[in-house]
Formats: structure tokens, C-alpha cells, sequence
């Protein structure tokens, strides 16, 4: 379970101002997204149990996989021109981890 503390830290890591308020609303909306994901997890061990046949493996497979296609992206001048700190090459962030 995250604290008040863990996400204080976490805001800080990520450069935000959180209020109290926010902070206690954060603390809450995060645990239970937590919560759901501990529920996926139990689910794919339940699948996983499931999946020991050779027949519904392969039906699992075909569900899982898909076909790769290849599809147009932006550019990396169209990328960078709306970036508000950026090299000619890259992004520039500021440096936010600290060193122990």
C-alpha cells in the first residue's frame, strides 16, 4: 500500500506540486489501481494453471498473438518541434533522480 510519503516522493521525482489534498487523493486512486493489478495478477496464474493443455495453449497463443504491420510514424523534427526544451536531436529534460 503507498503512503502519503510515496507519493510526495514520487511527485517530487516527476517535478510536481501536489497539495495535501491531492496527495491524499492520489494515496487512495493509486491503491486501488494496485489493487486491480494484484487481481490481474491472480488471473494470469489462473491462466497459466489453464494453459497446461496443448489445446488451449494454442488457442491461448492465437488470442495473444497478432500479425506485425508496419504503419507511418511522425518525424523527429515533427516530434521535437513541439517539445518545449530539445536539441537538435533529442529531448532535454531536467535531472530529476538523485545520486546516493
Amino acid at each position: 500500500m503507498l503512503t502519503v510519503k510515496d507519493v510526495s516522493y514520487i511527485a517530487k521525482l516527476a517535478n510536481l506540486k501536489l497539495s495535501d489534498d491531492d496527495k491524499t487523493l492520489f494515496v487512495d486512486q493509486l491503491n486501488t489501481v494496485l489493487q486491480h493489478i494484484e487481481q490481474l495478477n491472480e488471473l494470469d496464474e489462473c491462466l497459466a494453471e489453464r494453459s497446461s493443455s496443448a489445446n488451449h495453449k494454442s488457442s491461448l497463443q492465437k488470442m495473444i498473438l497478432r500479425e506485425d504491420v508496419v504503419s507511418p510514424s511522425l518525424s523527429r523534427e515533427d516530434i521535437l518541434k513541439e517539445c518545449a526544451h530539445a536539441s537538435k536531436e533529442s529531448f532535454i529534460v531536467p535531472k530529476v533522480v538523485e545520486a546516493s
